[in-house]
Formats: structure tokens, sequence, C-alpha cells
């Protein structure tokens, strides 16, 4: 019974310290580029110094390019960084003075490779490693668990997270934060793609293939009276449904559905199958007194809904990287300065709007009109792609490999276009009150995997863009 007691009050200790962690740990994120920034100095290196840096690159949904892992020397302020035999070792047991830099030799080639030295064992680390780094100070989760926990703390409230890159930074003398590059010239980055999902407030890796990964690691926590081998406590906890994490990637029936393979950890028993919307709150239908206008893909196989939403107006508008982006707004028409109240009704009003499908459904297909039409190999920003970083068609297979898992490239994803009035259920939107027309994107979506990443390409194959100006 002692040792029950135990293991409860730990646990829930652990809860609150992570709750209160995340909320203090946010709020700094909303403001600040990284936790110690000084009047938007970005935490660079002072004029006497270089500095070494590790950011998530472009993480899908946040709002900057760079999200602020780490560097070194400041994690050198940190007491397991001066105390851990393992965590010195892993940057060479460089000490703070050893980052700085005499008058006249500072320059970014000497940042570049120094840096290049102390962060490539990092850079090819496997994310179910549980080695000490500067990424994983403690070691008592595989790095891509912290990795999935950092990327929760940017984007609250996500299901998922689908091929995230983390790369490394240099700033030499004050200078910016300029991308490593190794002897070659490539980008010096984590190997391995990250994939997360995101349950009852933590986040967990999975690999972005589907192959088999160590999901624990090997720790003990020991009290007065017991000893507890947490891994073992670990993996108990992971054949409960809601943490299950180990299924084989195995083949799907091409006669059930055209998925070739599924992701451990996502598909189709971990419950993200079961939410409707990102914020999962009904189906994300409008209130009472107002409508929305909504994206979908339509025809995803083997989910539990028959359409799978991917945004909508005005949720969208929240963001601040929608909400403030003139490109974006343009795709929106004549609606370009609408605004989140611009989609309610006043209460006297309410008997009346709610009544008017075909003004909404109208209103909506105006809305959506651009976005339809724009090509999917396409870098225009939009509501489903604020980043602009990637094209359309790769950000959409990225959301469909994690929704679906890995489907066959001639598989035709269809995108649709539906409204929702006053608590009304999602209706298509009739773009042709004549013919009855659906308003669907006017190419369909098709995914091939190329190096293990989605990445979208044309139906009928003829060539698309790949990448987009950066």
């Amino acid at each position: 019974m002692a040792k029950t007691r135990h293991i409860q009050s730990s646990l829930s200790l652990s809860t609150v310290l992570l709750v209160l962690f995340s909320l203090f740990h946010h709020s700094l994120q909303v403001d600040r580029f990284c936790p110690l920034e000084k009047n938007g100095d970005e935490c660079r290196a002072k004029k006497n110094q270089f500095k070494c840096g590790s950011f998530f690159v472009n993480l899908s949904g946040a709002d900057t390019k760079l999200s602020w892992l780490g560097a070194l020397p400041d994690f050198l302020n940190k007491a397991s960084a001066q105390s851990s035999p393992k965590l010195k070792a892993s940057f060479d047991n460089m000490k703070k003075h050893n980052f700085r830099v005499k008058n006249g030799q500072c320059s970014d080639s000497m940042a570049n490779e120094k840096c290049h030295h102390l962060m490539e064992a990092v850079a090819n680390t496997r994310l179910d490693n549980c080695d000490q780094n500067i990424l994983n100070e403690k070691g008592d989760r595989t790095l891509g668990d912290v990795l999935c926990q950092r990327a929760m703390f940017y984007v609250p409230g996500q299901h998922f997270h689908s091929f995230e890159k983390v790369g490394f930074y240099h700033s030499a003398c004050a200078g910016n934060w300029t991308q490593t590059l190794e002897p070659k010239g490539q980008p010096l980055v984590l190997k391995e793609e990250l994939c997360c999902k995101y349950e009852n407030g933590k986040g967990w890796f999975f690999r972005c293939d589907g192959s088999e990964f160590k999901k624990t690691c090997n720790l003990v926590s020991v009290d007065n009276t017991n000893t507890i081998t947490m891994n073992k406590f670990l993996s108990v906890m992971a054949l409960l449904p809601a943490l299950s994490m180990g299924q084989n990637f195995q083949p799907a029936s091409a006669s059930d559905f055209p998925v070739i393979g599924t992701v451990p950890g996502v598909f189709p028993d971990t419950g993200i199958a079961d939410n409707f919307c990102r914020r999962d709150k009904g189906k994300c239908e409008a209130a009472g007194n107002q409508y929305k206008c909504g994206v979908f893909f339509l025809n995803l196989p083997n989910q539990k809904f028959p359409i799978r939403m991917l945004s909508n107006m005005p949720d969208v508008l929240s963001r601040p990287a929608v909400a403030n982006s003139e490109e974006i707004r343009e795709t929106f028409g004549e609606f370009k300065n609408v605004k989140p109240k611009s989609f309610r009704f006043s209460q006297s009003s309410l008997g009346e709007r709610c009544q008017q499908d075909r003004i909404y459904n109208a209103r909506c297909s105006v809305i959506m009109d651009k976005v339809s039409n724009t090509p999917l190999d396409s870098c225009t920003k939009t509501i489903f792609n604020d980043q602009g970083r990637d094209t359309i068609g790769n950000i959409l297979c990225k959301h469909a490999f994690s929704f679906a898992g890995i489907l066959d490239p001639s598989y035709r994803i269809k995108i649709g276009y539906h409204y929702s009035l006053c608590k009304s259920e999602w209706t298509p939107i009739i773009s042709d009150l004549n013919t009855g027309a659906q308003k669907e994107h006017f190419e369909d979506l098709c995914c091939n995997y190329v190096g293990g990443a989605p990445t979208f390409q044309r139906c009928d194959g003829t060539p698309t863009v790949t990448t987009c100006p950066q």
C-alpha cells in the first residue's frame, strides 16, 4: 500500500508541475524569441563571443521561422551542465570562456566551424536515443519525446506534428542567427525528422516512416523505502488505450481501402481519428449566432467521419500569422478585411439571419473562391499554408499522412468547402445553384513519399513546383 501511495503522489505532483511549467514556458514564448531575450536581441552572441543554437525550423503552427530549443554557452548556466559528466562530455567539456573571441578574430566561418564540431554528434542522434545532450538534458525520456513536448508548448492545442525539422545555427559577435553548414555546404540538421502525437497534455514521438523505435528509457527512481523500475511502470501504462504507442507497421488490404501502411500511435487507434477538428469541441460548427466557412478532406479512407477538417473561418483568424498577413487576406476576395466578429450576428437579427442559408452559402463561396482555385504546387499563403515556405500540396500531403497513413500515390484525395450556420451541421457549399454543383478544389491531391516524406504530385503526372523560395 505504501508503494501505491508513493507512486500516486509522485505522479500527481509531476502532473501539476508539468501543467505549471507548460503555462509558464508558453507565456514566455508568446512574447520572446528565447527565454533570456533582452530588448529584442534574440539571445544572439555578445560582441566578443560566438554561440551555437538549436531550433525548430518552420514548426507547423508556429508564427516564426525559428522556435528556440537551446544554445551554448547559455546552456552552461544550468546546474546539470556543470555537474553531470555525461552531459559535459556531450559538448566537449567546454567552459563559458571557450566561447569568447579575441578582438579581430571573430568571423562567421570561425563560428560555423566550431558550432559544427560541437553540434555534429547531436545532429546524428537517433530520436529514440536516451543519451543526455543539449536537447535532452535529463535523458529520462527519449530525445523524440522531449522534442515533441517542446513542440507542444510552442503550438498548444494541436493533435499531431509531422516531418518537423530541428536545425543548428550560430551567431558570431552580435551577428544574426545563421544556419550552421556541414563541410559540403548542406545545412546541419537533426538527421531524423520529427513526428509527434499529443494526448493528455503530453507529447509522444513516433517514427515518421512507421518503423519500430524504443519508447522508454531504462531509469530507476529510488526513495527511502522503495525502488521502482520506471521503465517497467511506463511499459504497463503504455498498455492503456490512451497511451498506446506500439503497433507494428502493417500493410493494409488494398481491397478494403487504398492505404499502404499506418502510422503507429497515430492512426487508427489513438483517439486522434476521433477528433473531427483541431479544437475538438463537437465538430467546430458555427455557434448559435454565427456562420463559418470550412475546408475539408472529403474522402480519406478508414475515417470515423466522412469528412475531415483542415481549417475554417473565422477560427483561423485567431492566429496572428493569418490575421496579419495581407497575402492571406487577399485570398478572401471582397471579404479581405473580414474580422472574427464579422461572422457573428446581433441578437436582434438572429432569427432572420439563421434562416438565410443561401446568403451564407454564397458568402462562403466567395471567401473560399481564390483558395479553391489556387494550384496545389503554389507557395501562396492560405488559411492552410500560413507560412508559405512549402507548397500547398506538400502541406496537405503531410496532413493526409497524419490522418490516414501512407496512401497509394494514385489515390485522388478530394478537397471540399462547406459552411455551417447557427449550430447547423457542416453543409457543402453549392457553387452553382442552377446545377447544384458543390464547391471543391479545382484539382485533386495525390501524394508520393519521396525520401520518406509525403510529397505532392499531380494526379495526371504533369510536372510540379517542388520547393518554395526561403
